[in-house]
């Protein structure tokens, strides 16, 4: 596998590139785009104008090609084949349902009538005295 890396010197993402294949180990040729600008031709070529650093370019044993914009640990996960494993999910014990009987029907209460006779509400309860 051949790793090659375009990066400028105060980029983050290239550093943060930098160290993660270093952490794992990967032998890479970084192009660094301040010191040779024909770097920068190579670049915008291989990336179809992605104006942005880092850029990577992976030739695999098999002989794809894979050209990383930038830098996501998911993406470089992915490409350089370290996803994780999927474990499969634990099966939980499964109890039976025990059925509770239905309770009894609730006592139906019937609303009190209204009156048809309004008079009574219309005179005070209590007389006061003028």
């Amino acid at each position: 596998m051949k790793i090659t890396v375009y990066t400028i010197k105060d980029c983050a993402f290239s550093k943060q590139e930098k160290e993660y294949l270093n952490t794992n180990k990967l032998v890479f040729e970084e192009k660094d785009l301040e010191t040779n600008k024909d770097f920068l031709t190579e670049m915008l070529a291989i990336s179809n104008n992605f104006a942005g650093t880092p850029v990577t370019r992976v030739e695999k044993d098999d002989g794809t090609i894979a050209v990383l914009k930038g830098f996501t640990k998911a993406e470089f996960d992915t490409t350089f084949g370290f996803v994780a494993e999927v474990k499969p999910p634990v099966e939980a014990e499964v109890k039976p349902v025990v059925e509770t009987p239905p309770a009894p029907p609730a006592e139906s209460v019937s609303p009190a009538p209204v009156p048809t006779d309004l008079t009574d509400l219309a005179t005070p309860a209590v007389e006061q005295p003028i």
